[in-house]
């Protein structure tokens, strides 16, 4: 029986420790990709939203200026409407420099987060 070649008892044993522990990292590395993924989706779900409510603005007619807020599902949002400076037309009509600007964020299990997009939108005066 002396010649026969196998594995002792405490080399399984190093063994089994060293592939619990590659087996923890992987499932740690695995757990972080999952909630960066999320953080991401949420990002992106946000900045749509953020670009959708810019585009109103940008677009449609001026909203009265100043602040508004409110939610759309998981998110809340704050948009500013501010007058920046007003440019003399030939016909004498006012044209004004607008800020637009856009902040929408969110609260989760992994925290909380926020998208701004600003931006500038010529309009006539009456």
């Amino acid at each position: 029986m002396r010649g026969e070649r196998g594995f002792t008892l405490l080399e399984v044993i190093i063994a089994l420790v060293i592939a619990g522990l590659a087996l923890a990292v992987m499932f740690q590395g695995a757990r972080t990709a999952l909630l960066v993924t999320h953080r991401a989706e949420r990002r992106d779900a946000a900045l749509a939203e953020a670009r959708s409510r810019l585009a109103v603005l940008a677009r449609g007619p001026l909203p009265a200026t100043g602040e508004t807020d409110g939610t759309d599902g998981a998110f809340r949002w704050h948009q500013r409407v501010v007058p920046l400076d007003r440019i003399a037309g030939a016909d004498q009509r006012g044209v004004t420099l607008w800020s637009l600007d856009v902040t929408v964020g969110w609260d989760d299990e992994d925290g909380e987060g926020s998208v701004r997009l600003v931006s500038r939108r010529l309009a006539t005066v009456p």
